[in-house]
């Protein structure tokens, strides 16, 4: 529409000098009425570019904050399995008679199928 409007206003105005100026006036409010729902229309594009931009910051934060809460899990879950592992190891070896190796690090770990059973249900909470 904006285009076609803009086509007529310039053959109107490049053509001869007969043209009335009710007529010459007439194409400039045209021309003006074009340039106003120009700016109109880019104050829009303005505007919801600027929402969008806002929007593209929250879905930003929102992923980095996801993606350091997987890692958070990934590290969590590594963590009990490696205890998970430790304690059927444990479990094992005290079924099959052996003894638990004391270490520093181990020395209040449960000693009997009993107390293991019962750290093993404190983890899976």
């Amino acid at each position: 529409k904006h285009t076609e409007l803009q086509d007529e206003v310039r053959k109107e105005l490049s053509s001869d000098h007969s043209t009335s100026l009710d007529k010459k006036i007439d194409i400039i409010t045209q021309r003006d009425q074009i340039i106003q729902s120009l700016q109109k229309t880019l104050e829009q594009l303005r505007g919801e570019n600027d929402s969008l931009e806002t929007q593209l910051r929250s879905y930003h934060e929102k992923c980095s904050n996801l993606s350091d809460e997987v890692a958070l899990y990934k590290e969590t879950i590594k963590a009990k399995d490696h205890v998970v592992v430790d304690l059927t190891n444990k479990l094992f070896s005290l079924e099959k008679g052996g003894q638990i190796p004391v270490d520093p690090r181990q020395a209040m770990l449960p000693t009997t199928n009993k107390m293991l059973e019962l750290q093993i249900l404190k983890l899976k909470e």
